[in-house]
């Protein structure tokens, strides 16, 4: 095709054919019009959700950590606690009424002992597998002297010998009337502890229960 039969053919289309050609080119703009005027939307809209979200999860730890809790440890999932009812092992006497009197004695307030029964692991297979009144005699095999070090929890040494000179203060005529024990009986991180030393198949809630009981079974508890 010549160029003036192009330019004719082209002017010639373009009256009749423009109008439908424009008609084209104003959907096809409309189309792309909207789609980034909801591409634009859409980008605004989820940079304000992401912000918002990075907000509260800055709240989240922020508040916690305020209050001197651990963010990390509140956020765990299925995190378990270990609960031993005590009263199975002591139960609850009746509470009466107490005389008045204005007769003064001696009290020793005990707190904190932290007993730790996993000083010398080597002993613990045995005190799993044993009840609690035969611990003393496990322990008494331990090669481990002394009572520990600084920083370090209770081990049966220093209990056996706190306990001995508890019961001789509250002998009839010595210093002591009654001793009262507010806990925490048990180590620090017992659980964790437990699980990382014991056997697989070992019984946490057992062993906590028989913990408790070896003070009752001690030969030296103050009475």
């Amino acid at each position: 095709m010549r160029g003036t039969d192009f330019g004719q053919s082209f002017f010639l289309l373009s009256f009749p054919g423009w109008l439908c050609l424009a008609g084209l080119l104003g959907a096809v703009w409309r189309k792309s019009a909207a789609a980034s005027l909801v591409e634009q939307r859409w980008s605004i809209n989820w940079m304000l959700s992401f912000l918002i979200k990075v907000s509260i999860l800055a709240l989240l730890w922020l508040i916690p950590t305020g209050c001197g809790m651990n963010p990390a440890q509140l956020a765990t999932p299925g995190r378990l606690e270990t609960i031993v009812q005590l009263s199975d092992i002591y139960p609850v006497p009746s509470i009466k009424q107490a005389a008045t009197s204005n007769e003064t004695g001696n009290i020793a307030h005990v707190s904190d002992i932290h007993f730790d029964p996993f000083y010398d692991p080597t002993l613990l297979v045995q005190l799993i597998n044993k009840e609690a009144s035969d611990w003393e005699g496990i322990f008494e095999t331990s090669t481990i002297k002394g009572y520990g070090t600084v920083g370090s929890d209770s081990n049966y040494n220093l209990l056996k010998s706190f306990l001995a000179d508890m019961a001789e203060r509250t002998e009839e005529g010595r210093q002591l009337d009654f001793i009262v024990f507010t806990g925490d009986f048990l180590r620090h991180d017992f659980n964790q502890t437990f699980k990382s030393l014991a056997p697989p198949k070992a019984n946490l809630d057992a062993f906590i229960k028989k913990d408790f009981q070896f003070m009752d079974y001690h030969p030296h508890p103050p009475r």
